[in-house]
């Protein structure tokens, strides 16, 4: 490394401009289907899936309880002899692409019939809640888990967002049965919607994260018997480390000839608040099946009240009929109402006028306001040394390949007289908090041209795959498939009815694997740890490589979770007896031109060779709209900024660029850093 290369990279590193942290914001909805009436179900579509299918509007089922809308109600038969196939997909097309990089969260609510088949440990499935990105509608699961009957209504919110969101063309729901489930399965879907940045952050009243939260919380006035408590097994969002206030209000109808069959909660405020300030008043409200019901078959008439002042003069703010439908109910009221300059309480009252007889309970959570404030601040910078070799980075869906695949299918090892081997080296992994990433060969026969996939769509397909374990060791699995387009069903099943052979462990990813073929079907697979396994293909199945070979090596994310993580292959090799085919050490390679290489890729950027002029990576954080890239080779001086033009991908969760150094022969596609011995950057939004 030459002294001027050191100094550049130091000044860099200490210079860089960083543009501030993104405040808390609380988010406003971007509705995609809130099923209020049978055309809600218009757009959605069966995707793909062995079962038997039925998509219905249904307006007697609503995760809000409104009786003016309803849900998307979804019957799915599973069948567990469809092996891999026994699932079922449906899937919206969005009539518009959406950029999902400014977006907070996405939400829906789901809920599984009672009637629902089960498997053997009780659940109804494995439920996951995609995004489709580009025109290539990528799979990007936001959500993933196993569903049961006896759920009821679960609101399920996915934040941050994951993956490659920049281009979202639909949102695609998938239960997957496995290989227990059968029989019929009804779940009924509301509210598909996502959230984003707005002006405004939540001003929390009483969350009840614990029993200490009920403190100032008291009973105020009327003539029903009464008991507060706090309940942990009750929470609005389901989440399991917090809770909920309890409170039970036995009435009487004898009561009302006062007209004090009522009762009421208040909880004083430690400090006044200024409500002028606010732009709305929220909770979460929910009764307990089995209380009592007036003759209409209602549990008694809610009214959320500011009480203003030091004569806490009593503001309503909402005011309704509640009963047991639908569980959790969000009551949210905008703008405030009367006086609200001075606000010392907030008072929960419950009327049960001259017909409701027994006890109801009601649980409450999420009090709170939300505050106006400026919005939020832009991206942030940040730099970082390139790891030299073949960067191999998932960037969009979990199932998205990243590859580069040989240019030429000379490469097959059928019908040579020597072993033929087919090895990688790889040099950096993701850690072991990225149980599940993917690096792999493919050995593609009569490949008809390059594609990013050719393990689900061509017939004939060798697969190497390298998977990271959990405890930082890996294993390595050898599969194949035969006569199987536009599938993989058979490379995940066992032999002898799949094509996974056995496999090998390695403590580590890191160092080289390869694959050795003699006498045609004679196959040894061994690890860096120096594991060896060694399996035999079907002659029938050896047959179908012997014409053309092609060569792949890619990465794959197979959790949204792994998206934007790299691994670095320095070397690969193939070798027939002493005659090399192929012998690449990527670390020393500027760009694939000149190698045997193409890529073949879901996202070509996410793509790319760290050689020895790669200086760093610069990346910043999303949401950046508006936002671009300049430098500058003088901070001293305002007006020495000038703007990049380059245009970063989206990659993960992130924007980023590989910067190389200056040179009067740029390659095509490279980034090459300003002609300076310093630069310093800085995102402007004008």
């Amino acid at each position: 490394m030459s002294a001027s290369f050191k100094s550049l990279a130091g000044l860099i590193l200490a210079g860089f401009a960083i543009i501030l942290l993104a405040a808390t914001s609380r988010a406003e909805d971007v509705i995609v289907s809130d099923f209020n009436d049978a055309s809600g179900i218009s757009r959605w579509r069966f995707d793909y899936g062995g079962v038997t299918r039925l998509i219905e509007f249904d307006a007697t089922q609503d995760a809000n309880g409104s009786p003016v809308s309803g849900a998307m109600k979804v019957t799915f038969g599973f069948d567990s002899a469809l092996a891999g196939n026994n699932k079922g997909a449906v899937t919206i097309d969005l009539p518009t692409p959406l950029d999902g990089s400014g977006y907070l969260t996405m939400e829906m609510d789901l809920k599984i019939e009672t009637s629902s088949a089960t498997d053997g440990s009780g659940n109804s499935g494995y439920f996951q809640m995609v995004i489709r990105n580009t025109d290539g509608y990528q799979f990007n699961s936001q959500f993933g888990s196993n569903v049961r009957t006896n759920d009821d209504w679960r609101h399920i919110r996915a934040s941050p967002l994951t993956g490659g969101r920049e281009r979202i063309r639909a949102i695609t729901l998938e239960l997957y049965g496995g290989p227990a489930l059968t029989g019929p399965v009804i779940f009924y879907v509301d509210n598909v919607k996502f959230t984003q940045p707005a002006t405004a952050h939540d001003v929390i009243v009483s969350q009840f994260n614990n029993s200490s939260s009920l403190t100032g919380w008291r009973f105020d006035y009327g003539g029903v018997t009464n008991l507060l408590r706090f309940d942990p097994t009750q929470n609005a969002t389901n989440n399991p480390a917090s809770g909920s206030l309890k409170v039970t209000f036995g009435f009487s109808a004898a009561l009302d000839a006062t007209g004090n069959n009522k009762g009421a909660i208040t909880y004083d405020l430690p400090t006044p608040l200024n409500g002028t300030l606010y732009a709305s008043m929220e909770m979460d409200f929910k009764v307990e099946p089995g209380s009592a019901e007036d003759f209409d078959y209602n549990n008694g008439y809610l009214k959320m009240v500011i009480r203003n002042t030091s004569s806490y003069s009593f503001d309503v703010q909402f005011e309704g009929t509640v009963n047991t439908n639908g569980g959790w109910r969000h009551i949210r009221v905008s703008p405030l109402t009367g006086v609200f300059s001075d606000i010392r309480a907030i008072t929960l009252e419950l009327y049960g006028g001259p017909t409701l007889d027994g006890p109801v309970t009601f649980f409450v959570d999420n009090l709170k306001f939300t505050e106006t404030n400026p919005p939020p601040a832009g991206p942030t910078l940040s730099v970082q040394r390139p790891i030299r070799g073949l960067n191999l980075i998932p960037a969009s869906g979990q199932y998205e390949r990243q590859n580069i695949a040989t240019i030429n299918s000379s490469y097959t090892w059928i019908g040579r007289p020597d072993p033929t081997r087919y090895s990688l080296t790889l040099s950096s992994y993701p850690d072991a908090t990225h149980a599940g990433f993917q690096t792999h060969v493919f050995l593609v026969a009569d490949p008809p041209g390059v594609e990013s996939a050719p393990d689900y769509s061509q017939p004939n397909v060798i697969f190497l795959d390298i998977q990271g374990q959990a405890n930082g060791s890996a294993f390595a699995a050898f599969r194949y498939k035969t006569n199987e387009p536009s599938g993989n069903n058979f490379l995940y099943r066992a032999a002898p009815n799949g094509g996974t052979l056995g496999g090998v462990s390695s403590p580590t990813p890191i160092g080289t694997w390869s694959l050795t073929f003699s006498q045609d079907t004679n196959v040894t697979l061994t690890a860096p740890g120096g594991a060896v396994g060694n399996f035999t293909l079907p002659p029938e199945a050896a047959a179908l490589f012997g014409q053309q070979l092609m060569i792949y090596i890619g990465a794959q994310a197979n959790s949204g979770g792994n998206l934007g993580q790299a691994v670095v292959v320095s070397k690969f090799e193939s070798v027939t007896g002493d005659t090399l085919l192929l012998d690449d050490d990527f670390p020393f390679y500027l760009s694939f031109e000149g190698l045997s290489w193409q890529v073949a890729a879901g996202t070509p950027a996410g793509v790319q060779i760290a050689g020895p002029d790669s200086l760093f990576w610069l990346s910043w954080t999303i949401p950046d709209s508006g936002f671009f890239p300049q430098w500058s080779a003088d901070l001293t001086d305002s007006s020495s900024w000038a703007a990049s033009g380059w245009t970063a991908p989206l990659i993960g969760s992130t924007k980023r660029v590989l910067l190389h150094r200056h040179t009067d022969f740029p390659l095509t596609g490279n980034f090459y850093l300003p002609d300076s011995d310093r630069a310093f950057f800085r995102l402007l939004k004008p």
